[in-house]
C-alpha cells in the first residue's frame, strides 16, 4: 500500500507544475543527457516516449537519431506484462496504445534485438539517490532487465520534484546508476 500512496503524491506534485515549467525543467535535463558520457558513447539507445505530464524526451529522441544513433523504444504486451523493442526512426510510425502512449506499429518497424543496447532511459514515478525507483506498478520494465545479461546502464531522467528519501525497494526491483533532474546529476552509489 505504501508504494501506491509514494506513487499518487508524487503524481499529484508532479502534475501541478505548471506546463511551461515543466517544458523548461524537461530541456534542461535532456541537456544533460545529451553532455553525460554514457549518451555519447551509446550506439543503441532504448528510451520510453512520455506521456501525460512525463518529462518531454522528444528532443532527446530526435538528436539521438541526429547524432547517428540507433534508438528503441518498447511496445507493451498489457495480457503477458512483456515489452517488445522496436527501432524508432519517424513519428509518423508510431500511433496511440495503451493509455494513449506512442508506441511503435509493429508494420511499421523493426525489431530490436535487446542484447544490443547499451544505455537505458528509465522511466518511474519516483527516485532515491541510492537508484531505488518506484515505477508506474506494472513491472515491465523489471521483468525486461530480468532477461538482460549483461545489463546495460539504466539512466533516470526525473524532475527534482520526483526525488524521495528512500524508495521502497522488493527484491527483484532494479536499481538506476544515474539519475539526472534539471538541478544535478546522481551518480548512485550501490
Amino acid at each position: 500500500m505504501i508504494k501506491k500512496e509514494i506513487r499518487k503524491q508524487i503524481l499529484t506534485r508532479r502534475g501541478e507544475m505548471p506546463a511551461d515549467v515543466r517544458q523548461a525543467k524537461s530541456s534542461l535535463i535532456v541537456e544533460q543527457i545529451l553532455r553525460n558520457t554514457l549518451y555519447q558513447k551509446s550506439k543503441l539507445l532504448f528510451s520510453f516516449v512520455p506521456f501525460d505530464h512525463e518529462i518531454d524526451l522528444r528532443s532527446l529522441l530526435e538528436q539521438a537519431l541526429a547524432d547517428g544513433k540507433q534508438v528503441a523504444i518498447p511496445l507493451a504486451d498489457m495480457k503477458n506484462k512483456q515489452m517488445t523493442l522496436y527501432y524508432f526512426e519517424r513519428w509518423d510510425q508510431l500511433q496511440p496504445g495503451v493509455y494513449g502512449i506512442l508506441e511503435p506499429d509493429p508494420l511499421r518497424s523493426k525489431q530490436v534485438d535487446p542484447s544490443e543496447i547499451d544505455l537505458i532511459v528509465m522511466p518511474g514515478v519516483g527516485f532515491d539517490r541510492k537508484g531505488g525507483r518506484i515505477g508506474y506498478g506494472g513491472g515491465f520494465y523489471d521483468r525486461f532487465l530480468a532477461k538482460l545479461d549483461p545489463r546495460p546502464p539504466l539512466l533516470a531522467p526525473c524532475f527534482s520534484e520526483q526525488l524521495m528519501e528512500e524508495a521502497p525497494m522488493e527484491e527483484h526491483d532494479f536499481r538506476v546508476d544515474l539519475i539526472i533532474t534539471e538541478q544535478e546529476t546522481i551518480i548512485c552509489k550501490k
